[in-house]
């Protein structure tokens, strides 16, 4: 592990934001450094303005550890807690870009680190994405640890979320979205394209913004994703049977600590429907009302690749239209689709009832 850095005098909560969890765990060190980015640069990503914000990584380290670290063990119920810590500062080329700034950033970074997140000094073109993020991939020869130089696990983002407009504190939802693509999840938002669901920090990660104004913080993220990282386990998975008729299945919310938090829908090998409760409270505290989510889970190799790339794997909303915020409620019409019927019986306390009646065996 690498020596605590000197944190900046930081006020406390943000206004309106939800209560975060304390940091409990100590997983993964996320080494920051930052990139000048020249005034004559040819990358495309970037505005053509003068504008080069003073950044510096170890008071950027400094306001993850006091604000991102507590959003992460609040997401993951206490299962992770990044540590943020100082890398350095690079000066980027004219013909230098985003990706070249991570890389750079990941080969200078210490042998302890897991992952590297670059900041640009410079904002990007509004038609440009905010970021990047990478899962990276294994380290076959690293006995114990797999660092970011090996990996290239890691994130980037421009310098718009740290404007002095935004106040003595940035914008943190970009950066929670890049580094959710760090833990190997991926966009997801309706059928017709991504950034458009309030559902998902991998969506629209500024939706709990449209709500309240103050918010520097992303909601939370689907089943799917908690699942994925480990903190959902298995134990608290229910899949129906393909042909099992109709079955009444009782889910917790699937951001609690604890219990049934997701049922899954098969619909093939690789692909299924996943049905959860989201609660209009905690990170999610934006969402009009509480009730049951659908998505579309694609990881058949016309989607993603063989093997699958995580990044390319589909999740896909099946209910609504954009934010997709109007949640299944007792007493509405039942969901049908891909051959599947659910319908909410109850809602209470933090728990659902849902019966869902399988594919019909002659289709």
């Amino acid at each position: 592990m690498l020596a605590a850095i000197g944190l900046l005098a930081l006020p406390g909560p943000l206004p309106g934001s939800a209560d975060l969890s304390a940091p409990t765990g100590d997983q993964d060190v996320i080494e920051v450094w930052v990139c000048t980015v020249p005034l004559d640069t040819r990358a495309h990503a970037y505005q053509p303005s003068p504008l080069r914000l003073d950044l510096d990584p170890a008071a950027i380290a400094g306001q993850l550890e006091a604000h991102v670290r507590p959003w992460f063990a609040t997401l993951s119920n206490g299962r992770y807690a990044p540590r943020f810590v100082a890398g350095g500062v690079l000066a980027l080329r004219t013909d230098e870009g985003g990706e070249d700034c991570l890389a750079r950033a990941q080969d200078r970074s210490r042998r302890t680190t897991d992952a590297v997140l670059a900041v640009a000094n410079a904002e990007h073109r509004a038609d440009a994405h905010g970021g990047l993020g990478n899962p990276g991939a294994g380290c076959a020869s690293e006995a114990t640890s797999c660092p970011a130089s090996v990996s290239r696990r890691g994130a980037y983002v421009g310098a718009s979320d740290f404007h002095p407009d935004w106040g003595p504190l940035p914008a943190f939802d970009l950066i929670e979205h890049e580094l959710g693509h760090t833990l190997g999840w991926p966009h997801s938002g309706g059928p017709a394209g991504e950034y458009d669901s309030a559902l998902d920090v991998m969506s629209d990660s500024t939706a709990p913004r449209s709500v309240f104004p103050d918010e520097h913080h992303a909601g939370g993220t689907i089943g799917i994703n908690l699942v994925d990282a480990g903190w959902i386990p298995a134990r608290d998975v229910v899949r129906s049977p393909r042909d099992g008729g109709r079955a009444t299945y009782r889910i917790h919310r699937s951001a609690g600590p604890s219990g049934t938090r997701l049922l899954e829908l098969p619909l093939a090998a690789d692909r299924f429907l996943t049905v959860e409760l989201l609660t209009a409270d905690g990170l999610d505290r934006h969402l009009p009302e509480s009730g049951i989510a659908i998505t579309l889970v694609d990881a058949s190799p016309a989607a993603c690749g063989t093997p699958c790339d995580p990044l390319r794997r589909r999740h896909v909303v099946q209910r609504s239209t954009p934010p997709y915020t109007d949640l299944l409620q007792p007493g509405e019409v039942p969901w049908s689709g891909h051959g599947w019927r659910v319908q909410v019986d109850s809602i209470a306390g933090g728990t659902a009832t849902v019966s869902v009646t399988g594919p019909d065996r002659r289709s």
